[in-house]
């Protein structure tokens, strides 16, 4: 707000924005396409607000020319450098580490992840909230709450991580010491980019694990509704309705991942002196 809209448009009322100004500003914005796209969409909705209470009645929007979308490179983690990554860290990061790994969660939800979310006895997993600015909160679409099975090797390691987690008031499977859920922000800056340095791994966000995740389900074959549920994506829900039963086909990928991800982390452990009990390392 303050770095591309205010400081272009902080002088022109909503009532005074016509096609002419939009456009203007579209077209002399220094960022990416992307990025233009998104300060629109806030316009937008700042601008259905106003003409809800009756504050404005042009629409501005209507004939704007938005800038082509950039094809942008993801960021991911080859196999091999999760490996190396899970295998480096201590605990507790080994575990969020191997969670987002195998299950391509986004950041803001594995940090809203709650012990009574794992259903250890059937290995699978539910998602059913995530955090935004310290606040937890329920996800926001049918397609964000889902749950999917996990492999026995995570199943294995939680169970070990399990065994010295500290209770907190929220029940949350990573916690402050006030008890309140981490912030993946802080967890990559202070945590995570020192690790990546360390192993002289370019430097991403968590969300490089989900790029990963989604190219090992293309490789290993994932049937797409299995692909979409576990990365909680719209189309899954668009096309299946939302009760949903964990299939063959997921519990398949969820071994398959598991067997991929975890097969050299025996060899791994003998490399390192144990820590505690803590520090379990998948099997």
């Amino acid at each position: 707000m303050r770095k591309w809209l205010l400081k272009d448009l902080d002088s022109c009322a909503l009532k005074d924005l016509d096609g002419q100004k939009l456009q203007a500003f579209v077209s002399g914005c220094d960022c990416n396409s992307k990025t233009i796209r998104n300060l629109v969409a806030t316009l937008r909705m700042m601008w259905n607000s106003a003409r809800a209470w009756g504050y404005v009645a042009l629409d501005p929007f209507n004939g704007l020319v938005l800038p082509k979308r950039g094809l942008v490179q993801a960021l991911t983690f080859s196999l091999e450098e999760t490996k190396r990554i899970i295998g480096s860290a201590s605990e507790p990061h080994r575990t969020f580490y191997s969670i987002l790994a195998e299950t391509g969660i986004r950041g803001g939800e594995i940090c809203a992840l709650r012990v009574a979310d794992l259903d250890l006895e059937n290995a699978v997993i539910q998602v059913r909230q995530n955090v935004w600015r310290g606040k937890i909160q329920t996800v926001k679409s049918r397609k964000g709450n889902r749950r999917f099975p996990i492999s026995a090797q995570l199943v294995e390691h939680l169970r070990g991580y399990l065994q010295s987690w500290r209770p907190n008031s929220l029940g949350l499977l990573f916690a402050t010491g006030n008890g309140t859920p981490w912030d993946h922000s802080l967890v990559r800056k202070r945590k995570f980019h020192p690790l990546l340095r360390k192993l002289g791994i370019r430097q991403c966000g968590f969300h490089a694990f989900r790029h990963g995740n989604a190219t090992l389900l293309d490789q290993i074959g994932a049937p797409m509704a299995v692909r979409l549920n576990r990365l909680g994506h719209a189309e899954a829900q668009t096309t299946m309705g939302y009760t949903h039963a964990v299939t063959v086909d997921e519990r398949r990928i969820a071994d398959e991942l598991g067997r991929i991800l975890h097969a050299t982390a025996r060899n791994e452990q003998k490399e390192r002196p144990a820590e505690n009990a803590l520090t379990l390392m998948i099997q």
